[in-house]
């Protein structure tokens, strides 16, 4: 027993030690990790500070030269005096009005906040380092789409995420920002900063209206210093006459047959139209994707048909970013593909199931401007929100016998405001979801009149908000606002001879940069720009 006991107790001393050398370990990491980050917050906030010292400095330089070339001019005679003023001009354009008077563009704010419950090395519960708010880590978003267009007389509204050193969301009420927007006729305003979100004030909004034609260049500062991606241009237009085009019936561009060559299509679904133009196209059952120019010439074709990456197997749905990167419902391999705008397989998420992150058939995606990516998961009855890199984030649907109030969503697009508009298409309707991905609002029914719809598949939203729905087996287009306000219907297509033909079973839509609706006409295996 003498011998059990000693054996005991020799063996919990070593596990003792072990978890001491472990315990003492862990803390030192993080002690690492802590030290290393108040280091990187030193160093960011030590740059700008620099950064505006060697411009002060630069600027000081140039006015002292300004101040030689007025010292120059009252002593010279000639040419020289007319010269002068001109130098002197360009050196006063140089120098912003701020800059001498502008505060230091960076604080002492760096603190250590320890842990206020039991130390615990299992969850690293020792402390964090917090610090202000950093410009070069924030980020601004505009409220629905990706793209810079906006109507005259509406209102833009844009988010900025507050973030500290190390890339934290930070709370703040907005006083470190400030605001102007550069009007088309040269003249600028300042908008106010508000908290835009109860649960996350992290979160800031501003909002003005689009006044005059033009580029409208907003300016986003931190204490001074630009956040990234600004200065950032809305070009304000006015709106489109819908119902002109819709009358005339002359399509602008028709393009396609049926066929496996290359600008040939056979039951092609889904649609979508890049910045520059380009339409990008889903060649269903030839299991590929084909990029035309914006006049519907061939540019280029990928994918084969297979399980394997980059391969694909009757894809419906595409999407482009602003990265110009091409996703991909593959919808009978049940995932998400994405893709360089040359066709080079890049990474893909999701597989068959009904688990959250999985899908049975993927029909439909779209993509904001944030990168987010919402996809229509059509058999398990429900929509499903990503991240850029395919992370779940949420759903939209209903379980159990439920799921027939949504009832295999089709055409997905993001609206303004962060709203997602559906087509719910056995009910004949659609459904505008708003952004806390559970309430919804239900627009249009079964039927063959005006705000009414069989079969809706493809949805499209343009730059003013409106929104663009295939109506499929009515066989035509229907604009409206997402109020239910008619804009115009696109139910006949005149083809070269002066014939008036009818759509067959039109299925994705896209809104190109210059305003044309590109429409799939499925069952003639074309597309139309109209």
């Amino acid at each position: 027993m003498i011998d059990k006991i000693n054996d005991r107790g020799s063996s919990l001393m070593t596990e003792i030690q072990l978890r001491s050398h472990n315990f003492v370990a862990s803390v030192q990491k993080m002690e690492k990790e802590l030290i290393q980050q108040v280091k990187q917050i030193q160093q960011m906030k030590t740059q700008v500070l620099e950064e505006q010292i060697d411009f002060v400095d630069k600027t000081m330089l140039n006015i002292e030269s300004m101040l030689t070339e007025v010292e120059l001019m009252n002593a010279s005679s000639g040419l020289q005096v007319f010269q002068a003023p001109n130098r002197i001009e360009r050196t006063l354009n140089g120098v912003p009005s701020y800059t001498c008077f502008y505060p230091p563009h960076e604080d002492d704010a760096i603190t250590f906040i320890p842990s206020q419950v039991n130390f615990s090395v299992d969850d690293g519960s020792f402390g964090k380092v917090c610090s202000s708010v950093c410009a070069r880590q924030c980020r601004i978003v505009r409220e629905g789409g990706c793209n810079d267009v906006g109507v005259c007389g509406t209102t833009v509204y844009f988010v900025i995420h507050a973030r500290d050193h190390l890339g934290n969301k930070r709370s703040t009420n907005g006083d470190e920002f400030e605001v102007t927007v550069l009007v088309p006729d040269g003249t600028f305003f300042h908008c106010n900063v508000v908290s835009c979100h109860q649960s996350d004030d992290s979160l800031l909004l501003f909002n003005f209206k689009l006044l005059l034609d033009g580029k409208h260049i907003i300016r986003v500062l931190c204490r001074g210093v630009l956040v990234p991606d600004c200065p950032y241009a809305v070009n304000a237009k006015h709106g489109i006459e819908y119902r002109v085009r819709a009358r005339s019936g002359a399509p602008r561009h028709v393009f396609g047959k049926e066929g496996s060559l290359a600008g040939e299509l056979c039951r092609p679904w889904g649609i979508c139209s890049d910045y520059q133009g380009h339409l990008i196209v889903a060649d269903r059952s030839n299991n590929r994707i084909q990029v035309f120019n914006s006049d519907g010439t061939f540019l280029h074709a990928f994918g084969t048909h297979g399980s394997n990456a980059g391969q694909l197997n009757r894809p419906a749905g595409v999407a482009v970013n602003k990265n110009q990167e091409i996703i991909v419902a593959d919808k009978d391999n049940h995932r998400i593909q994405i893709f360089a705008f040359d066709g080079k397989f890049i990474k893909m998420f999701g597989e068959r199931g009904f688990k959250m992150g999985q899908f049975n058939y993927p029909w439909d995606l779209d993509v904001n401007s944030s990168g987010l990516i919402v996809v229509t998961d059509t058999r398990n009855h429900r929509i499903q929100l990503f991240t850029a890199d395919g992370l779940y984030i949420s759903k939209y649907g209903f379980e159990g016998v439920m799921w027939k109030h949504f009832d295999s969503p089709r055409g997905v697009a993001f609206m303004p405001n962060g709203r997602i508009v559906v087509t719910d298409f056995n009910n004949h309707r659609l459904v505008i979801i708003q952004p806390d991905m559970c309430t919804a609002q239900y627009l249009g029914c079964e039927g063959s009149k005006i705000l009414q719809f069989l079969r809706p598949q493809g949805v499209a939203i343009d730059d003013h908000g409106n929104i663009v729905v295939a109506d499929s087996r009515n066989h035509r287009i229907q604009v409206f606002s997402d109020l239910g306000e008619l804009k115009a219907v696109f139910d006949r297509v005149i083809t070269g001879d002066n014939h008036a033909q009818q759509m067959d079973r039109p299925s994705g839509v896209a809104v190109t940069p210059t305003g044309d609706i590109a429409v799939i006409d499925f069952g003639h295996h074309r597309v139309l720009v109209l």
